[in-house]
């Protein structure tokens, strides 16, 4: 081991991302998102703190991430081709660009589209990280990042008031949710190997990890599940516009920081000075190594993340419930919905972190093309608990393969998934490993946008430069 050494590294991170996870994983991200067992070192960091030990023996005693950058962007819905000619508008003679009109058919394809479905984005800044090998056996790493999440889910009746709502049929809109949040996270790591064993020809290494996080809140905003309007004609066939209509109305938000502010600007959302919430996190991670199964280790991992919560110290509750008759169409209004101002009160109240568990297993083949190549190969399952910030209930099958190659020439990633916001993606990525010193990776979550860009839902990609001293 070398002399200690302090290390201070102030380096930016910018991602904006659909996904439930932490884009800082660049490898993973081109191996299909499949990371829990395969990543290793700092990329371990934000998806399996067991894996910060890395029992390479050529492995350095620092790892710093400098700058990893990942951005993704889409919708579930629409695809890049329809977002543009819907919302892109028309260029006359004379290069002005004004609203396109829609045909008969073209419209009713656009209302087509308008079904359920989500809307989500996140930005991490990452301000410092780095890992330190106290021995063969434990590891110590610290992080800092500000994330800021968003998602909200499209209900089924917004094609019927896209559409413009007649009142020929009872309108329901229920369960409009959406939430945002931003905060600062300060985690410390620890990783160790707690037990070796050898079964007669077979050896097993079993290490843990834990990543302990203090959070501070800087904004958050939700629209609850009871969001609702519901629009129904006393007579619902042969109706008469004349007849009354019954009207329900329920709306629910909660929010919290800068949130209640007047106004504030990108800046203010990410570096704001005053945390009006503040929370404690954690993250588990377990590994357990087998020795010799495919003449290399099999690695079978699981982690559990982002379990904790955020105590909001100055969070205001708007709330509307109202039920009234109106009569006619022309009373739905926006004057009908300003009778109905929202209550508000002042009250603290505390949010969960955007928890989930990922279970995966991977494994090295030596020598599989040439006595200069070898593959390792990975799968993993993931599943959230909440659709906090941009995670999500959906489950995620993923899977994914990293061609190594000796020497100066790149490492070689593919990988796929199905589930989860993103649904099927292709994925693929390479990495250099200069001198055992320099990393630099690239990342493509979605190789779609590469080939066929006008058909695509989603805009993901990365890359990061790690140095190990």
């Amino acid at each position: 081991m070398k002399t200690s050494r302090i290390i201070i590294l102030l380096s930016v991170l910018s991602t904006v991302s659909l996904i439930a996870q932490n884009r800082n994983d660049i490898t993973g991200l081109g191996m299909g998102r499949s990371s829990v067992a395969s990543s290793a070192g700092i990329d371990a960091m934000w998806s399996n703190p067991a894996n910060l030990i890395v029992t390479d023996t050529t492995a350095k005693e620092f790892s710093i991430s400098l700058s990893p950058v990942g951005a993704m962007a889409g919708n579930s819905i629409m695809s890049m081709n329809d977002l543009k000619f819907y919302f892109g508008g028309v260029k006359s003679a004379t290069g002005k660009t004004t609203a396109r009109t829609l045909t008969d058919s073209e419209r009713d394809a656009f209302l087509s589209k308008l079904s359920e479905g989500i809307i989500a984005g996140s930005v991490n800044v990452s301000g410092l990280a780095f890992l330190y090998v106290l021995s063969p056996t434990s590891t110590i790493g610290f992080s800092h990042n500000t994330t800021a999440e968003f998602q909200a889910n499209i209900p089924s009746g917004v094609a019927d008031i896209v559409a413009g709502y007649t009142g020929f049929k009872p309108l329901s809109i229920q369960n409009t949710t959406a939430n945002a949040i931003v905060y600062n996270s300060y985690q410390v790591s620890f990783a160790s190997v707690i037990k070796n064993a050898e079964h007669g020809s077979q050896q097993s290494t079993v290490q843990i990890g834990v990543n302990a996080k203090y959070l501070q809140g800087l904004y958050y905003a939700e629209a609850g599940s009871t969001n609702s309007i519901v629009v129904t004609p006393y007579v619902p066939t042969g109706w008469d516009s004349t007849k009354n209509w019954d009207v329900i109305i329920n709306t629910s938000t909660r929010s919290a920081g800068i949130a209640n502010a007047t106004e504030f600007t990108p800046t203010s959302l990410l570096y704001s000075s005053k945390p009006s919430g503040s929370g404690v996190g954690f993250d588990l991670g377990t590994t357990i190594t087998l020795h010799n199964v495919f003449e290399s280790p099999l690695l079978v991992s699981a982690s559990l993340t982002d379990v904790g919560f955020i105590s909001w110290s100055d969070g205001k509750y708007n709330t509307t419930v109202a039920h009234d008759t109106i009569k006619a169409v022309a009373q739905l209004d926006e004057s009908f919905l300003d009778r109905y101002q929202p209550t508000t009160k002042t009250q603290a109240f505390t949010t969960a972190l955007s928890t989930r568990f990922r279970i995966g297993a991977s494994a090295m083949f030596n020598d599989v093309i040439s006595q200069t190549e070898n593959i390792r190969c990975a799968v993993e399952y993931t599943q959230g608990f909440n659709m906090v910030g941009v995670n999500t209930t959906i489950p995620r099958i993923s899977a994914g393969a990293e061609l190594l190659q000796h020497g100066f020439r790149p490492a070689l990633r593919l990988g796929a998934q199905l589930g989860g916001i993103e649904g099927s993606m292709i994925t693929a990525g390479f990495g250099w490993n200069m001198l055992n010193t320099v990393a630099f990776d690239v990342a493509i979550g979605s190789l779609q946008t590469v080939f066929s860009p006008k058909t695509s839902k989603w805009v993901d990609g990365g890359f990061r430069l790690r140095v190990d001293l």
